[in-house]
């Protein structure tokens, strides 16, 4: 089973996590559209539907569209507004769950949690003050440095002029090109 919570960039991840586990055998994707439950904290939300404050009412922490399936071997999700009812729903149906985002509190609940937040102290360590200036001096050769990202929300391609970002002398400009 897959929640949505109707971002697109979420979709997609959720796919890609459908993709990679159908390379490990059959597998049948059961969509579920959902939208969340307004909570004064979701991190009191997740850790309630964790150690079960939630009983087996997955209803408490979503709403979704159409009858929920009586069984599920695995729920995915991403994204924020799907973490609750991705444990609670796990929880009832005693099934393993993946959820991708970025782990913000103690991972209760979850079977497996997928991040990028690894990566961060990569690009901390070899995209250094000092390669920064060599982007801003090479820029200034008229040399060009084009990166190409994908705007997942926005379905569309984005294209960084990374030398012209470091030569902007922006004092943010190291955090953008991480």
């Amino acid at each position: 089973m897959v929640l949505s919570d109707g971002v697109a960039g979420h979709d997609r991840s959720s796919e890609g996590i459908v993709l990679a586990l159908s390379r490990l055998g059959p597998t049948h994707a059961v969509w579920v559209a959902m939208r969340e439950v307004p909570t004064s904290s979701r991190r009191l939300a997740r850790l309630r539907a964790a150690i079960g404050l939630g009983g087996s009412q997955p209803k408490r922490f979503a709403s979704f569209e159409g009858d929920l399936p009586r069984s599920a071997d695995l729920v995915v999700s991403t994204g924020p507004a799907t973490a609750a009812a991705n444990i609670s729903l796990a929880r009832s149906l005693k099934a393993r769950n993946i959820y991708y985002g970025f782990p913000k509190w103690p991972p209760l609940g979850v079977t497996a949690l997928l991040s990028t937040s690894g990566y961060r102290a990569l690009f901390e360590q070899y995209i250094t003050p000092e390669v920064v200036s060599e982007l801003a001096a090479a820029h200034r050769d008229g040399r060009i440095l084009l990166i190409g990202t994908t705007n997942i929300d926005a379905s569309r391609p984005v294209v960084w002029n990374v030398g012209q970002i470091a030569a902007s002398g922006h004092p943010a400009a190291r955090r953008l090109i991480h």
